[in-house]
């Protein structure tokens, strides 16, 4: 199967940029982009839950510029994805698409609340995700793959710790769902 995907990286302050430079040109131009979009994926450091407050007042931010700018009827969908899924508190049920949106909830109930609050529109779709790019190791007794080098409040900061057992998980997941609409189950085990 095939998938068409265009994708921009914005960078980390986007949220930041959202909340304290509205009306900035290079903000309004990233706004301009997603507007077009019918799929927009958040990717959200699962261990920086300490900005809930700053991540759910720069997405109030961006979807009234959202609305502002296009049509608030195009179907669109937001793959809201926790990254660093592979560290302790994160990885526990991460095939269970039930237990991730409670673990969201847990963890970023400002940030949820405002996906709620967009999502009603019967244009609009939100679905949640967790993913890590390092992965695990073992099978029976899973453990991260996964040296933490520094923990602040924005997040935390890792290598791979044996790049030769290197086995990600969760990265295509939420952009099938972005193109098809559909879950794929094999792309949400690890």
């Amino acid at each position: 199967m095939k998938l068409p995907v265009t994708c921009k990286d914005y960078s980390g302050e986007f949220f930041e940029d959202l909340i304290y430079n509205m009306g900035n040109p290079y903000l309004d131009n990233y706004i301009e982009d997603c507007k077009s979009a019918g799929g927009i994926l958040l990717l959200i450091d699962g261990t920086s839950n300490s900005n809930d407050a700053n991540y759910a007042q720069g997405l109030a931010n961006f979807f009234k510029g959202l609305d502002h700018l296009g049509d608030v009827s195009q179907k669109r969908r937001i793959a809201f994805t926790l990254s660093k899924c592979d560290l302790p508190g994160l990885w526990v049920n991460r095939n269970n698409p039930g237990e991730i949106i409670e673990k969201i909830e847990n963890r970023f109930p400002k940030t949820m609340n405002q996906l709620k609050i967009w999502e009603d529109n019967e244009s609009r779709e939100v679905d949640y995700f967790v993913t890590s790019s390092f992965g695990l190791l073992g099978e029976k007794y899973p453990e991260p793959n996964t040296k933490i080098i520094e923990r602040d409040k924005n997040g935390s900061y890792c290598i791979i710790r044996k790049p030769k057992l290197w086995r990600s998980f969760g990265l295509v997941s939420p952009i099938y769902w972005l193109c098809t609409g559909e879950r794929h189950k094999s792309l949400d085990e690890s």
